[in-house]
């Protein structure tokens, strides 16, 4: 998993090594060792870092005088989403098609994470051995629907989903640690 730069504009208070925080960080290498719960705040953890660094991107471009309150009041999730986030990168030069696709493909694979209720497949094996019924579950495979560009809801493997939206999310994670060096150079 890719991780974004910290630019160390947004931080405001005191940083705290991670060993003293009250909530233990996550100790698992590999998001395949994750259950649904933890899959689903992954999701919505990995969208949450990639919008922060969209913030600070919006920022490094506009260049507010009252930084601090742009950011908590104007970039305030609950007042410009990350939809509208992305038209405002839409917007500007440094920003492709292929870079916004990916960011709202993630934004609908993690709403269907944080909203949708998975339902899940089984194939079982039932067998007549000697006059007794027996069952036995042989694959159980998880789904969950995701809503298209088009509005249409698609029913889609979670497994697939984990990967696709972790492939995606490095992929906006390095464009953006590209774009914020470079808009940071150009500031500096």
């Amino acid at each position: 998993m890719k991780k974004l730069i910290p630019m160390g504009m947004h931080a405001i208070g005191v940083t705290i090594d991670p060993k003293n925080s009250d909530i233990p960080l996550n100790v698992k290498q590999n998001i395949s060792e994750y259950n649904i719960q933890e899959i689903r705040g992954w999701t919505i953890d990995k969208l949450n870092e990639i919008e922060e660094a969209i913030n600070q991107l919006i920022i490094l471009y506009f260049k507010p005088e009252k930084e601090a309150e742009f950011r908590s009041i104007i970039l305030n999730s609950s007042i410009i989403n990350s939809g509208a986030k992305a038209k405002i990168l839409n917007n500007l030069p440094e920003f492709d098609n292929k870079l916004i696709n990916n960011f709202q493909r993630i934004v609908s694979i993690r709403n269907a994470f944080a909203h949708s209720a998975m339902t899940n497949n089984a194939v079982v094996k039932i067998e007549n051995v000697g006059g007794e019924i027996k069952f036995e579950v042989e694959s159980l495979t998880s789904h969950l629907e995701v809503m298209n560009s088009s509005g249409q809801l698609k029913t889609n493997s979670v497994k697939d989903l984990v990967e696709e939206y972790s492939k995606r999310s490095d992929e906006i994670v390095d464009s953006l640690n590209q774009i914020i060096r470079k808009t940071a150079d150009n500031n500096g």
